[in-house]
């Protein structure tokens, strides 16, 4: 759905997600990257504050979620550090 730039929709899933011990944090990471799509930027950054082991997500997501959440409030220079540190993880991805 979030390909699809249903966020709305997909929320829906990804909060029922949160319940559960071991989609929580991949569902908040998700839920962030919803809010942000929405225009959502404070609602964004709450759900990544929700996160308890970002070790456990896939490489690079979380600091690139929290880089764009930080380009998003215009602190361009935490943006960079975390934008830095998800290339550095995934330095093929394309995002």
């Amino acid at each position: 759905m979030l390909d699809a730039r249903r966020a709305d929709a997909a929320m829906l899933i990804y909060r029922e997600l949160t319940a559960h011990q071991a989609t929580a944090d991949y569902a908040w990471l998700k839920l962030a990257q919803c809010h942000r799509l929405l225009g959502q930027q404070a609602e964004a950054a709450a759900a990544l504050d929700q996160v308890q082991q970002p070790t456990r997500l896939p490489p690079g997501e979380f600091d690139l979620q929290r880089g764009l959440c930080a380009v998003d409030r215009g602190d361009y220079a935490a943006a960079l550090r975390f934008l830095e540190s998800a290339r550095q993880a995934q330095p093929r991805s394309l995002e």
